[in-house]
């Protein structure tokens, strides 16, 4: 990625599969992971660890418009959000302004809020370039992926791993401030696991699944993807 990416903000972090992949990917970079649920929280810290990355990736539970905003950046951000719905809450008009400088890639779930991929664009499209990215249907990945980590598995425990019913669209706001320095992913190998999406398709630059080291009981890459957030995003309490 651009040497001027800074921070990345990670809200529904789940056991840390881009909090801690990012991290190693992008040395430079401080990572910031929020999740509800304190085991996801505490397998993203020992996936941080194992994987030498500790020191650069915080943890936080509740991230809302205010937490956001009190993050000290020291340059150019990637906000990545997977929060189950709590997306149309946690970015408000002040928000998208105040990330007007900085790139985001949002989870829409549609499913919980059909107006979410609506207002996500309508939102960020005064300041950002936006492509919205499908992820592989669940099928495809079983038959498709040719990770290690999956060479002792058939088809069908391959898309049990998965858990999401089918395609999910992300959004990728990309500042256009900083469009003039497209993000470059270079490619390199981590250590342990397989993605459960295709949302590593950052801009039309593939982000190639990396193999993270797991702790014992862990499963990265299928683990908490509802994270604690649904709950608010049904207008349940938040804890």
């Amino acid at each position: 990625m651009h040497p001027a990416l800074l921070e990345i903000i990670n809200v529904g972090c789940a056991e840390g599969y881009y909090a801690v992949g990012l991290a190693m990917r992008i040395p430079t970079a401080r990572v910031h992971a929020y999740d509800l649920n304190p085991e996801a929280l505490r397998l993203c810290r020992e996936m941080a660890a194992l994987n030498r990355v500790a020191e650069r990736v915080l943890t936080g539970s509740f991230c809302d418009p205010a937490a956001l905003k009190a993050i000290p950046f020291a340059g150019r951000a990637l906000i990545v959000c997977d929060c189950e719905g709590y997306e149309k809450k946690l970015f408000t008009g002040e928000i998208a302004a105040f990330l007007a400088g900085h790139d985001v890639l949002v989870e829409l779930h549609d499913g919980v809020d059909i107006t979410i991929s609506t207002y996500i664009q309508r939102l960020f499209e005064p300041t950002h370039c936006i492509e919205v990215i499908e992820s592989l249907d669940d099928i495809k990945k079983a038959r498709i992926y040719a990770y290690p980590e999956l060479e002792s598995f058939d088809c069908r425990p391959k898309k049990c791993s998965s858990e999401k019913a089918g395609p999910t669209l992300w959004s990728g706001c990309l500042s256009s401030r900083a469009a003039r320095f497209p993000l470059h992913l270079p490619g390199s190998a981590l250590h342990g696991s397989h993605s459960n999406n295709q949302a590593h398709r950052l801009f039309h630059h593939q982000f190639s699944p990396p193999a993270l080291a797991a702790g014992a009981g862990q499963n990265p890459g299928a683990g908490f993807w509802r994270g604690g957030y649904r709950g608010i995003a049904d207008g349940l309490p938040a804890y």
